[in-house]
């Protein structure tokens, strides 16, 4: 074996190898926020309960505050990984009801004192639609499905979270129900969710087919000063599931 050929190929191995760690050390310590542009809804009403969007930092020990705290409101959350003085994420709720107000959220890691500044919105809720990701469903599966809400340009806000909903089936529902995710802890969709289920539905529900054939699902807000707020329905449709049934098997003789 050539000695200089085996030696270039470690010195090759070599570089890959450190080029690797250093980008792999350099990916796990890379800051970043979940998301930089918010649109959340807001309600004149008095009685209203207050819309929450989460937004989270990954890559270093985040504090944050709201730029006017007049207009936002936030709540910081530290998971047991954390340190005492780092939180991972935050919630945050609009204080106002101007649609014409802009604010930030802003994150800033305490290690290098760089600074994140995430953009709020605000606008009131125009019409609710239904999140459509599928049509045809199998029965005897669980599937999610989630309100989307729109202003009256279009853009599609962030959250609903902590808004009250009826979900309801007005075309077969016998061949299938709505089944609230709390029922299944409130892990998957959270303290507040879990809180308005109780009462009412939240933003979310699953359903599941029991029969083939094709039902309606519609959803409208419960939110006192919204209930006027233009739905959508939508049409889901269940088959039975694939199955690949194999062949009678022959042997030769």
């Amino acid at each position: 074996m050539n000695i200089s050929s085996s030696k270039h190929s470690f010195y090759v191995y070599f570089v890959l190898l450190l080029i690797s760690f250093l980008a792999t050390a350099s990916a796990v310590n890379v800051k970043k926020i979940s998301t930089m542009n918010i649109l959340l809804p807001i309600c004149a009403h008095t009685t209203c309960k207050p819309v929450f969007a989460k937004v989270t930092g990954e890559g270093g020990c985040f504090d944050w505050y709201p730029e006017n705290p007049n207009l936002l409101s936030i709540h910081k959350i530290r998971k047991p990984t954390d340190n005492s003085d780092c939180y991972s994420k935050v919630l945050i709720s609009p204080l106002t009801t101007n649609v014409n107000e802009i604010t930030y959220l802003i994150a800033r890691d305490k290690d290098s004192n760089e600074e994140f500044k995430v953009k709020v919105g605000f606008a009131e809720l125009y019409k609710l639609s239904i999140e459509k990701n599928f049509d045809l469903m199998n029965v005897g599966e669980l599937f999610e499905l989630h309100v989307q809400a729109h202003d009256k340009r279009g853009n599609l806000f962030t959250s609903l979270e902590g808004w009250s909903f009826n979900w309801k089936i007005t075309v077969g529902a016998d061949k299938a129900e709505l089944i609230k995710l709390s029922s299944f802890g409130n892990k998957k969709i959270g303290p507040k969710r879990t809180e308005i289920e109780k009462k009412t539905h939240s933003d979310i529900i699953a359903v599941r087919g029991h029969s083939v054939g094709k039902i309606t699902i519609g959803v409208d807000i419960l939110e006192p000063g919204l209930k006027d707020t233009q739905t959508q329905e939508r049409d889901l449709y269940f088959v039975e599931p694939f199955k690949i049934v194999p062949r009678e098997l022959y042997m030769l003789p």
